[in-house]
């Protein structure tokens, strides 16, 4: 994955999050996510598993707007048996996909399951829905934030995967990290701000030598 395209992904999430209020383990999580699936529906499924601690969601599935305007699901991954008829939305009905479609808008469903919906967006045009159905219909305290920035992420990821420009980002990368440190993203953000090695050492108080390691390490992770 190129981190010229890591690092304009980083920049934005971390701007969804509160610039320095970010949550690094957050974040280092979601680009575990992000470099390790394939696919649409592998993006779902490491969702699930491994973005939340607890796996706060069953299932996480991508709509798309059809001609017959109605969303039809094209990608996702479920933890519990789902029937045919959760394959399609009307955007008539009260559901918090239709809603966020309507208001472009993450919207959620107080009344019964609690679903999360969040628009997908890429330049200002609609590129479907993300759909994620809680385990426990009474989660509370759901990040809005952590989900703007999933859905940052998976608009960019579309956005690559369709025009094909970024196939070879998204393959897994081979290493032995299950996720970037904190001070390895403290090292990336510094980059990502156009600093020298000498530079981000300073700010860290570390050496400069350590700091280059370090960057192997986040260049390894990152494919």
């Amino acid at each position: 994955m190129h981190i010229t395209y890591v690092m304009g992904l980083l920049r934005n999430i971390m701007n969804l999050l509160g610039g320095g209020q970010m949550n690094f383990e957050y974040v280092s999580r979601l680009i575990r996510v992000i470099t390790h699936s394939q696919n649409l529906d592998v993006f779902c499924r490491n969702t699930v598993h491994n973005l939340w601690p607890g796996q706060r969601f069953a299932s996480v599935n991508y709509f798309t707007l059809a001609q017959d305007g109605t969303l039809h699901k094209a990608a996702g991954y479920s933890t519990s048996v789902v029937s045919a008829k959760d394959d399609k939305i009307a955007i008539s009905s009260n559901h918090p996909a239709a809603e966020a479609v309507k208001s472009g808008q993450a919207c959620m469903d107080s009344k019964k399951n609690k679903a999360v919906s969040v628009p997908i967006t890429r330049d200002g045009w609609l590129l479907g829905v993300l759909v994620l159905e809680p385990i426990d219909a009474s989660t509370e305290n759901i990040d809005e934030s952590e989900l703007l920035a999933l859905g940052h992420a998976l608009a960019v990821y579309i956005d690559g995967a369709m025009s094909g420009r970024f196939k070879a980002r998204f393959e897994p990368a081979e290493h032995n990290q299950e996720e970037l440190t904190q001070r390895q993203l403290q090292i990336l953000r510094g980059m990502d701000d156009g600093l020298i090695y000498a530079q981000i050492a300073s700010n860290l108080h570390v050496s400069e030598s350590l700091v280059k390691q370090e960057a192997s390490k986040i260049f390894r992770f990152l494919g």
